[in-house]
């Protein structure tokens, strides 16, 4: 996470970062086609991996993160319809 393009531009202008989706998503291992369910499941995983690791500097990272892509962490996606 600390070498990804998100957490770089994160370091360098801290609240005033403006982070594209794509970096955001990038940073979480997820696709463009990943849905809010995953990504908010991923910014969790990563922030309880900080939080062992006494990492404070990256839950305020993650947690600009949220605050930052709460319309996308929240977005309701119809369930996919699968064709046999």
């Amino acid at each position: 996470m600390e070498r990804s393009d998100a957490y770089l531009q994160y370091k360098k202008n801290g609240g005033k970062a403006r982070i594209s989706e794509f970096d955001f998503r990038n940073m979480l291992y997820a696709t463009m086609e990943s849905s809010a369910e995953t990504l908010r499941r991923n910014v969790e995983l990563f922030k309880r991996y900080a939080g062992i690791h006494n990492r404070t500097d990256l839950i305020a990272f993650l947690t600009f993160c949220e605050e930052s892509f709460a319309p996308l962490l929240n977005a309701k996606q119809p369930a996919r319809k699968f064709r046999f």
